[in-house]
């Protein structure tokens, strides 16, 4: 998407907090997270606005749950879809590791004070939680708007279903923002990419999965 003649850019993914370990530590140049942690010194920016959702199998009927139920689900107080329009069969919770980006703002913004049932399966990436879920009937996951994949179906939360326009104009309730950081303020190449990216342009490219900022 981003092309320059002189510009070469390598783009890895991994845990967001090792991510931001590693730029913090001089070993990247910069990342883009939806989570930033607690007593950040580092320069950032935001860029966009993604989605927290929450996915089931194709063939589970159950499309839309509250932040009530989702919290009893992943507690533990709720263990069976029957308990909420779905056939009567166990609810597999699947969660991410410490240190992801979407685990945070799951505990965050979902749970709260509450904490993880004993049944809920530890995941260690995005992919793992989506390829979980995508072959499990009775299982529920987490993942962003951004990394959603066609072989899940996604859940409306509170009436409102995360697609780019609603996360855009934060009518989906766990609309969170998407952050550019850097160890300093961006110059040279590095800053024509962040440039780049808030064009309308590369706003644009983002808003084909999250919600723009500009």
């Amino acid at each position: 998407v981003y092309e320059r003649d002189d510009t070469v850019l390598h783009l890895v993914g991994g845990n967001s907090r090792a991510l931001y370990d590693d730029l913090a530590a001089g070993q990247l140049d910069a990342v883009i997270l939806n989570y930033i942690p607690a007593g950040n010194e580092l320069w950032f920016n935001p860029l966009a606005l993604d989605g927290l959702v929450f996915i089931v199998h194709l063939d589970n009927p159950v499309r839309e749950l509250t932040r009530p139920e989702l919290q009893a689900i992943f507690s533990g107080q709720i263990n069976n879809w029957a308990d909420v329009g779905g056939a009567d069969l166990p609810i597999v919770p699947h969660i991410r590791e410490q240190g992801a980006g979407a685990r945070q703002l799951f505990q965050e913004r979902v749970m709260q004070e509450q904490r993880v049932g004993i049944a809920a399966v530890l995941q260690p990436s995005q992919t793992a939680v989506l390829e979980a879920v995508a072959a499990d009937p009775q299982a529920i996951g987490y993942t962003t708007l951004s990394g959603v994949r066609e072989d899940v179906a996604v859940l409306t939360v509170e009436g409102s279903h995360p697609e780019p326009n609603t996360v855009g104009t934060q009518q989906y309730p766990l609309t969170v923002p998407l952050y550019f950081l850097a160890d300093g303020e961006p110059t040279a190449e590095l800053r024509a990419f962040l440039s780049w990216l808030q064009s309308v342009e590369g706003q644009a490219q983002l808003g084909q999965t999250v919600g723009r900022v500009r």
